[in-house]
């Protein structure tokens, strides 16, 4: 049988272990009681967890993710919005941080969340394209997945202006910025806006020798469309 709401409320005097326990039993009541649970109750458990770290810190945020949007659609009060601004404005000690952080961003509904909390679109774009400069290739991944499923036509535009006036500090940089763009070139066709990365591109390729480097500009060139 599961547990009653009761018996899921936290004890920070319990172990990391027992507490995660608890904390991933709270959002899978969330999901099989969606239509019948108190929405904003749920929400206020899952604030004493804000201060977590390591391995429960992980737990929060991922079990966060299985509940924000049914949250977004179900509380009235705005602890789920106070969460979530915390989640994406804080530095994370570690890689592994990041990438649940990246997961969480991925279910969230972009145009809902940004009628309801303006300041989404930004803050959540901001954490992707810095995560996207990361050393770490599972959390390029896990950024560049989300960042192709939070693109739409109505942010691809604030999306470009931020990769502009992002990080393209080294080659690393310009590599990783260009797997980027490549993948949104695709994914929007024939957007003039990708054609003012061309003369960078070009310079680029004059100027950096790595291999990856290369394939990468070429790719996103070959993935635009000129003007004829």
């Amino acid at each position: 049988l599961p547990a009653p709401i009761e018996q899921l409320q936290d004890n920070q005097n319990d172990n990391d272990s027992l507490r995660g326990a608890r904390l991933t039993a709270l959002a899978t009541h969330f999901e099989d009681n969606i239509e019948t649970c108190d929405a904003d109750q749920i929400a206020e458990m899952f604030t004493s967890y804000k201060d977590s770290d390591n391995d429960l810190y992980c737990t929060f945020v991922d079990s966060f993710a299985r509940c924000i949007k049914g949250m977004l659609f179900k509380c009235k009060n705005r602890t789920h919005i106070e969460i979530l601004e915390f989640i994406l404005r804080r530095k994370n000690k570690n890689w592994v941080h990041d990438v649940a952080v990246a997961n969480l961003i991925y279910h969230i509904p972009v145009n809902f969340c940004s009628t309801i909390f303006p300041p989404f679109t930004d803050l959540a774009l901001d954490r992707l394209l810095e995560f996207e400069l990361s050393s770490n290739d599972k959390l390029v991944e896990a950024s560049l997945n989300t960042l192709k499923h939070f693109s739409s036509y109505e942010n691809i535009e604030n999306m470009i202006m931020r990769i502009i006036k992002s990080d393209w500090h080294n080659e690393s940089d310009v590599e990783r910025r260009f797997i980027l763009l490549s993948e949104l070139a695709i994914l929007f066709p024939k957007n003039k806006l990708f054609l003012q990365f061309i003369p960078f591109a070009y310079e680029s390729l004059l100027i950096y020798e790595n291999v990856a480097t290369l394939c990468n500009i070429y790719a996103f060139l070959s993935s635009i469309e000129f003007d004829e």
